[in-house]
């Protein structure tokens, strides 16, 4: 698990960061573009240390974690009290965004809705339930970044995952991009026999969305910026 502790200028000590390890190479992407804008990261992992291939097998390290969602999330609650608690933070100002495994993390710490959870993204995550109940309603609001072409999340399970966060109350936003497969933000994804491929247009109107669900989300409820986000004044 990161957390972006200095994200953007107008997002500055408030974002949390969640994502697969097993996907580093597109966390350092990420961080490409964001220490361009001062970012700063900190991370807990949801596999404790443990590394993955990033064009391998991972199955290992995330089935456990898929069949025991409880398990997984007590890690992410820990690292969200973790997070909340350095004195950098702002404990009511906090966003989750995951990559792939990462989504599902994103969206089950929704799922439990805790106090300080703005907002929830996932970028061409997994969408299966966990098999316990769920808040109600979700106050996080979730952001869906999809390749409709991904083999691992076909359109049934997008409108059962849609289903599920409607009947529970959640604000939700899908954007799904045609012809994109799985991981079309991960630059050296090139597997199209396994619905595995990198999309740069994908690529690039997904982090557009997210910058732009991140700005809206982490500011008061009444559209009033924070005091210490200047850029947004």
């Amino acid at each position: 698990m990161w957390l972006e502790a200095d994200a953007e200028e107008y997002l500055k000590r408030r974002v949390q960061y969640t994502a697969s390890l097993t996907q580093h190479r597109k966390h350092d992407c990420y961080g490409q573009r964001t220490r361009k804008k001062g970012r700063r990261f900190l991370g807990q992992e949801a596999y404790q240390g443990k590394r993955g291939d990033p064009e391998g097998d991972n199955s290992h390290l995330m089935d456990p974690l898929l069949a025991d969602r409880a398990l997984l999330r007590e890690r992410l609650l820990q690292a969200l009290s973790a997070a909340q608690a350095l004195e950098e933070v702002d404990p009511t100002r906090v966003a989750i965004v995951g990559y792939c495994f990462g989504g599902l993390c994103a969206l089950d710490l929704a799922r439990v809705s805790p106090p300080g959870l703005r907002c929830a993204i996932s970028f061409h995550g997994l969408l299966s339930p966990p098999p316990y109940e769920v808040s109600t309603p979700i106050q996080t609001k979730l952001l869906l970044l999809h390749g409709w072409e991904d083999p691992m999340v076909p359109p049934a399970e997008v409108v059962a995952g849609l289903k599920e966060f409607s009947d529970v109350g959640a604000t939700w936003e899908l954007h799904a991009y045609g012809h994109a497969m799985h991981a079309f933000t991960f630059k050296g994804a090139n597997f199209p026999e396994r619905g595995i491929a990198h999309n740069p247009v994908a690529d690039r109107r997904s982090w557009s969305a997210a910058s732009i669900f991140l700005r809206e989300c982490l500011v008061d409820g009444d559209g009033t910026p924070h005091p210490e986000n200047e850029a947004l004044r």
